[in-house]
């Protein structure tokens, strides 16, 4: 009966999340407006799951800005499965990917392919402090599929020659850290 409740509340979170459920909730408005600040005039955007285009009201109007994602939360959206081998169709000023690299099988390896795409990333994260089996359970029932600490991300996204450049935490608790990074290519 246990995992009943826990698959309803990951089906839950699941649809909740994939129809931008979230997109509602205080932390999500603060993460869009740190990457919003970040993005500079006449930028040309690619926001990578984009959910239901919410950065796009947040960003200045001389923007160029295109969603794409896994699902049309937006009928604007262009669909795109960052997990397999994607296209984005052009050259972008800076991508954005906010809350979505917990859920790709190669996160790095999507981050590593953006490199001649643009010029700038903004992307968040939520990264585990414990490897608790109990924590990565919790973060598994909502579809993560990496659960790397702070110390291990920043040191692989230097190996892929991104520098942080300026950083601002979401959430710190005991379990989890939010974290959201606007990076530059070395």
């Amino acid at each position: 009966m246990g995992n009943e409740s826990n698959e309803d509340t990951a089906s839950t979170n699941e649809r909740s999340r994939w129809q931008g459920g979230l997109d509602n909730t205080d932390w999500s408005k603060t993460r869009v407006k740190f990457a919003s600040k970040w993005i500079k005039s006449g930028s040309k955007v690619a926001d990578l799951g984009c959910g239901t285009q919410i950065l796009a009201y947040s960003i200045d109007a001389s923007c160029e800005y295109t969603g794409f994602d896994i699902g049309k939360m937006n009928s604007k959206n262009i669909l795109i499965d960052l997990n397999i081998d994607f296209d984005l169709g052009g050259v972008f000023d800076t991508a954005i990917l906010l809350g979505v690299l917990e859920y790709l099988q190669d996160p790095f390896g999507t981050l590593e392919s953006l490199n001649s795409k643009v010029d700038e990333l903004i992307i968040s994260y939520v990264f585990s402090k414990n490897s608790n089996p109990k924590t990565i359970d919790k973060r598994t029932s909502i579809g993560v599929l990496n659960h790397f600490n702070e110390q291990e991300f920043l040191s692989r996204l230097g190996s892929l020659g991104l520098s942080v450049m300026e950083k601002e935490i979401i959430w710190n608790r005991e379990e989890d850290k939010h974290v959201i990074f606007y990076l530059e290519w070395r």
